[in-house]
């Protein structure tokens, strides 16, 4: 069994979608439906189609939203944020940049310090950096160096071995 590259992928994804939208409407088809966008959003990014994955993205997002599904708008969000930064769409790829962080640091309460919010904010900081505002990155950087410089790994690794 070969694996596909990623335009073969591309292909599957969107005959899955076709397939999908077939089916009777449904919380099992909508759930489907999401799983299949997030993962062709992915592919269309690894494809250098970002006007395509920027589209998937905004309806991953608005599922998640019309739905409740933090997680699935989380998804959606995450993807935006760089299709827009790669389209020149600049203030829209930030305001999704920084909605991926508040989504995992508030509404989903994994705190300031979760790894997620921390990789959330270095591509923020990457971002800021690539198009020239080095101060709001520095910025940026100074909140991650705080979130790590809090977290006590050695202090953790006692209280678990004890």
């Amino acid at each position: 069994m070969r694996l596909l590259d990623d335009q073969e992928e591309e292909l599957v994804l969107s005959k899955f979608l076709l397939e999908i939208d077939r089916l009777p409407a449904g919380k099992e088809k909508a759930a489907a439906r999401a799983k299949i966008l997030f993962n062709l959003g992915n592919c269309l990014e690894y494809l250098h189609r970002y006007d395509e994955e920027e589209i998937v993205a905004l309806e991953l997002a608005a599922y998640g939203r019309s739905t409740g599904s933090l997680i699935e708008e989380l998804k959606g969000v995450v993807l935006l944020g760089p299709a827009q930064a790669k389209l020149g769409k600049n203030e829209l790829a930030e305001a999704n940049f920084r909605r991926s962080i508040t989504i995992v640091e508030t509404e989903k309460t994994l705190g300031p310090r979760s790894p997620w919010v921390i990789q959330q904010m270095g591509r923020l900081e990457e971002f800021l950096r690539n198009i020239g505002r080095e101060q709001d990155a520095d910025i940026v950087r100074a909140e991650i160096n705080t979130c790590l410089n809090d977290h006590d790994v050695d202090a953790e690794l006692e209280e678990i071995t004890e």
